[in-house]
């Protein structure tokens, strides 16, 4: 309810917002600092309520042009170019930063500038104008140079890796994407680190080079694990599926293409479940099982008539056709390919109708432009006018907005119904996917195991039983990663679980990827402590784990937690390549680790050097946790 309130409390400044803006056009007396609420506004509103956003951009040029304020024509048009951009209108996109382009190169902020030139560039990359996309960042790359700005450089780099990927020059691609990486890693930016491994993964499967994109992914996915961000995890995760999907490895991309659906239904992301639903349709289709290819086509079908998303709805009834003529149910495949011919014809129409309104949106900007250079107000009339209406308006406002607050009182009864219906859908959902992951790939796998080691016993032959060797690495590792997904299913978390329980699970994500040899054991821990302490002691575990993947170069790590003296104590040590503590500017993430310890009253021990591995020792007093506030 405080929610609701807040949004309503929102709009009547909003309101207000607009209110003062046409008495200040009218006057002729804007003040900076007026203008800049509107564009800061306006920023906030981008992906809420781009209408109103775009209504408080405009506001802000039209205030800015009598006083020719460059700072306030230039990021009101940087809004509305992104405003554009957003519902896929690229050329008024390209219109309207090049306007904002024009204000920012006459006020020579280099930072500013370069922001334009990167968002020009990514515009025509979408628009697949890859020369011009490659052109205008690179000139972002050069100006964030200039000014040694490295996360800037480091994020341009990437985009232009990007353009290039789509241009198919991999080389340049993966070159261009390396150079971000290393910046991200100077700066200790991990998640800037994960984006350029989602990419690099990316550039692999371009260039069909599938088994080197595999091992990408999987990292990617294992630092997304320690950051906890669940977005990227399972953007790997989606793109890990299809690169098996693309290796006809049909079960393993079918374990995985679940997991990101799952992630998708319970984030109530409908776009993201429908592209899903339908990848599942696909894979199970050529897996010659047309009733399951049937079910999720359905699914796809479904959630993207809802959406609107008329070119995946044409995809799936195409695909459904296919499915029931393998079924031999022909009555059916004709109908879905009628529905194939119509969703066709109803895109060639919204595509045809998107270029007569771009043509349209476009004169009736140059119209608007004419008429403000033209204008010629009598603002004496005008504030007389102004004067008289002013006090009704306000008065009209107030109105509007306890109408709107007892009208919100009455609708969130009703909200929360439906949230709780929604809910109990997406836990019917889960448990049905639960049980079709234990019930149906757990026994496949484990009677293909079976079968297979039937097998080696029987058949001698060395190239044979390498393969099956191989083939049983593959399905150890599906059953652990099955084993993974039902624990994730299971509320788990450090609070409810506590320290023991949530660093286990820690450590076994982590050696389920197989990169590195983690072994935990602890001592002393009887009982739950207090949640603050487990809570630092968690993310200092979590920050080493961090380190080690990032920069020892490790093969094993051992972790041991205990408690003696009234003391909590991580002894964490890794057979890494070490590094010179006297030679280095506290990176790696140690002051982190430092200022959590001091934090709770405790102190650390480093013992490290080049070529010698990585150890530390971290104390904590646990009454600490209960003496402090």
């Amino acid at each position: 309810m405080s929610s609701e309130i807040n949004r309503l409390l929102r709009l009547l400044f909003l309101a207000i917002l607009l209110y003062a803006g046409n008495i200040a056009a009218q006057s002729g007396k804007a003040d900076t600092a007026f203008i800049n609420n509107l564009n800061a506004e306006s920023f906030a509103l981008l992906k809420e309520n781009p209408d109103t956003a775009a209504l408080l951009a405009r506001k802000a040029i039209e205030l800015s042009t009598p006083v020719n304020y460059l700072q306030g024509l230039g990021d009101g048009y940087v809004r509305l170019g992104i405003i554009a951009k957003d519902a896929g209108n690229y050329q008024q996109a390209i219109a309207d930063y090049k306007k904002s382009l024009i204000y920012r190169l006459q006020i020579g902020d280099q930072d500013l500038i370069a922001r334009v030139y990167n968002n020009i560039g990514m515009v025509f990359s979408k628009m697949a104008e890859y020369d011009s996309a490659s052109f205008y960042l690179m000139k972002a790359l050069k100006s964030a140079e200039s000014l040694k700005l490295k996360s800037a450089q480091a994020m341009y780099s990437m985009n232009i890796g990007i353009a290039y990927e789509k241009n198919r020059d991999f080389e340049l691609a993966l070159k261009f994407n390396h150079q971000a990486r290393a910046l991200y890693e100077e700066e200790e930016d991990s998640t800037g680190v994960l984006k350029c491994l989602i990419n690099e993964g990316g550039i692999w499967y371009a260039k069909k080079e599938y088994t080197s994109a595999l091992p990408i992914y999987r990292r990617a996915i294992a630092i997304a694990t320690i950051l906890e961000d669940d977005r990227n995890r399972y953007y790997a995760i989606g793109d890990l599926a299809t690169t098996f999907m693309s290796m006809d490895v049909y079960d393993s991309a079918v374990y995985y293409m679940k997991q990101s659906l799952f992630y998708h239904l319970e984030e109530e992301d409908v776009p993201a479940a429908a592209i899903d639903y339908g990848n599942l349709g696909i894979l199970f289709g050529k897996m010659n099982k047309p009733d399951s290819a049937v079910y999720y086509l359905k699914q796809s079908l479904m959630h993207s008539e809802a959406i609107g998303d008329i070119q995946l709805s044409a995809k799936n009834a195409m695909e459904l056709a296919v499915q029931y003529v393998a079924k031999g149910d022909f009555k059916e495949a004709y109908k879905y390919q009628q529905q194939y011919i119509s969703y066709n014809d109803s895109v060639y129409s919204i595509s045809k109708a998107e270029a007569i309104a771009e043509m349209q949106t476009q004169y009736e900007t140059e119209k608007k432009e004419n008429q403000i250079q033209l204008l010629n107000k009598d603002k004496e009339i005008q504030q007389q006018q102004l004067d008289r209406k002013s006090m009704m308006q306000l008065v009209l406002i107030s109105g509007i907005v306890v109408l709107i607050v007892f009208f919100g009182l009455f609708f969130n009864r009703y909200k929360l119904k439906r949230t709780i219906q929604s809910q109990e859908a997406l836990l019917k959902e889960r448990k049905r996917i639960s049980t079709e992951l234990h019930d149906d790939l757990g026994a496949q796998l484990s009677t293909a195991k079976l079968y297979l080691s039937k097998i080696k016993t029987i058949d001698k032959n060395e190239d044979t039983k390498t393969i099956i060797d191989n083939s049983l690495s593959l399905i150890d590792g599906s059953i652990t990663d099955l084993r993974r997904i039902m624990d994730d299913l299971q509320v788990s978390t450090l609070q409810d679980k506590g320290i023991i329980v949530a660093t286990e699970e820690l450590v076994n994500k982590v050696n389920h990827l197989q990169l590195i040899n983690f072994s935990l054991s602890h001592h002393g821990i009887e009982k739950r402590l207090e949640y603050k302490l487990e809570h630092t002691v968690f993310r200092i575990t979590q920050e080493l784990i961090n380190n080690t993947l990032k920069y020892a170069g490790a093969s094993k790590v051992t972790l041991e937690l205990l408690v003696r003296d009234d003391s909590f104590v991580v002894l964490y040590e890794d057979d890494g390549k070490g590094f010179d503590l006297q030679k280095i500017n506290r990176g790696y993430g140690l002051s982190n680790v430092e200022n959590r310890a001091s934090s709770m009253g405790g102190f650390v021990e480093w013992d490290t050097r080049p070529g010698n591995g990585f150890r530390a020792i971290i104390e904590i007093p646990v009454s600490y946790a209960t003496t402090k506030v």
